[in-house]
C-alpha cells in the first residue's frame, strides 16, 4: 500500500503499509508512549519543521515521537491549525498502521495506545476532538 503523506506545504509518498511491524518494534512504541515526556523546540517554526521531518522518515517510532511532543505541547500552550492537522495525521498513522500489523480493530489499538500514555499523564485524542 503506497499512500502519500501531506502535512502543510510537504508531500511525501511512504510505503507505510509495506512495512512489517514486529511485536518488538511495537514494543518500542508503546514504551516510548509510556516512558517521560516528548521533547520539542520551543520556536514554531523550528519545532514545526522537526516534526515535519520526523514525520517524512516512515518510521512509526518517530510518529510516536511527534504525536507525543504535540500532546505535550496541547496540555501547556495549545495548537496552532496544522499542528492539530499534524497531531491528527500522526494518530490516524500510528492507529491504522498497529491495527494492519497486529491485525486487529483500530479501537483496539486505541485503547492500547490510551493506556500507555496514560502513564505520563496524556490523554490518547479521540478522531472527533481533532477534528473540531
Amino acid at each position: 500500500m503506497i499512500s502519500t503523506l501531506v502535512i502543510g506545504w510537504f508531500t511525501q509518498t511512504t510505503a507505510w503499509g509495506s512495512l512489517n511491524k514486529s511485536n518488538g518494534e511495537i514494543q518500542k512504541i508503546l514504551d516510548y508512549l509510556s516512558d517521560g515526556n516528548g521533547d520539542s523546540a520551543a520556536d514554531w517554526k523550528d519545532r514545526f519543521k522537526e516534526n515535519s521531518d520526523r514525520m517524512r522518515t516512515g518510521s512509526l517510532l518517530e510518529v510516536a515521537a511527534v504525536l507525543k511532543s504535540l500532546l505535550v505541547l496541547k496540555e501547556t500552550k495549545g495548537l496552532s491549525f496544522r499542528e492539530k492537522k499534524m497531531l491528527e495525521r500522526a494518530r490516524y498513522l500510528l492507529v491504522s498502521e498497529l491495527a494492519m500489523a497486529r491485525n486487529t480493530e483500530e479501537a483496539n489499538v486505541e485503547l492500547i495506545l490510551d493506556k500507555a500514555l496514560s502513564k505520563t499523564n496524556l490523554k490518547f485524542p479521540d478522531a472527533a476532538e481533532l477534528q473540531s
